[in-house]
């Protein structure tokens, strides 16, 4: 069997000539090459998103981590700004910003207002119980400075 192609081409870049006949073979030899044209189109363009799809979780994966070394750096940052104090009763009516200031005079370290962020017990407190008191301050200079007064009046 042949097919005609009169005035038009068969294909894109074949030279037209309307005496020019083809057979199934010629047909099939052209769809087949196209198809692997396509297939290798097909491939390569998985090829070029693979190779995006990757690159781009690499980069996920870098700002991920700069991202849990902040979050880390900060939550560091905030736990060096807190004091736990033991040992000290509490009573029914306790203020104790002023119990901390207190201590802090005491180990001749003054704080004034602005130096505690928060002051609070941990857990559930009755009076005559001895419960934590945590101690959020507003530098971690100001720990360090209770800290070391408090090992040297031990000494």
């Amino acid at each position: 069997m042949r097919v005609n192609t009169g005035n038009r081409s068969f294909m894109e870049g074949d030279p037209p000539n309307s005496t020019e006949n083809y057979t199934i073979n010629d047909v099939m030899k052209k769809l087949f090459a196209i198809e692997g044209r396509f297939q290798k189109m097909d491939r390569q363009k998985y090829n070029d998103q693979l190779f995006v799809n990757n690159k781009l979780t690499k980069e996920i994966n870098q700002i991920k981590c700069k991202l849990e070394n902040e979050i880390n750096k900060n939550a560091q940052s905030l736990l060096s700004k807190n004091i736990i104090l033991k040992g000290i009763t509490k009573e029914n009516t306790e203020d104790l910003k002023k119990i901390v200031s207190t201590l802090a005079d005491k180990l001749d370290v003054p704080l004034d207002g602005a130096s505690i962020v928060s002051c609070y017990r941990l857990g559930k407190a009755n009076a005559g119980q001895k419960t934590p008191i945590k101690v959020v301050l507003n530098k971690e200079e100001i720990k360090t400075k209770l800290i070391k007064s408090q090992k040297n009046k031990k000494a």
